[in-house]
């Protein structure tokens, strides 16, 4: 059975709730990937993506640089191990 640490090829970021939405920008822009994993005292809270820049910050006319990411960040996200079969995997994301 094949296990999600041989699929995982992207970069991972992680970034704490209180920066800004302009902060998180910058870095993905950086990394080039789309989006950062949000923390709070180094566990994981949530999700800040691309979309969520767009959807939650620009599409309200809202000020990046004020707006903290943690204020427009995804919080249903859902986590696997990293010894979670692909197949559960594919499952969980339908």
């Amino acid at each position: 059975m094949a296990m999600i640490t041989g699929k995982i090829e992207r970069l991972v970021v992680l970034l704490d709730e209180g920066e800004s939405a302009y902060e998180a920008t910058l870095l993905m822009s950086d990394k080039g990937i789309g989006s950062v994993v949000v923390t709070r005292a180094s566990h994981v809270i949530g999700l800040f993506t691309e979309r969520d820049l767009m959807r939650q910050v620009v599409g309200k006319r809202r000020d990046p640089a004020t707006v903290k990411i943690k204020d427009a960040m995804r919080t249903d996200i859902v986590r696997v191990g990293p010894r979670e079969e692909v197949a559960h995997c594919i499952e969980l994301m339908k």
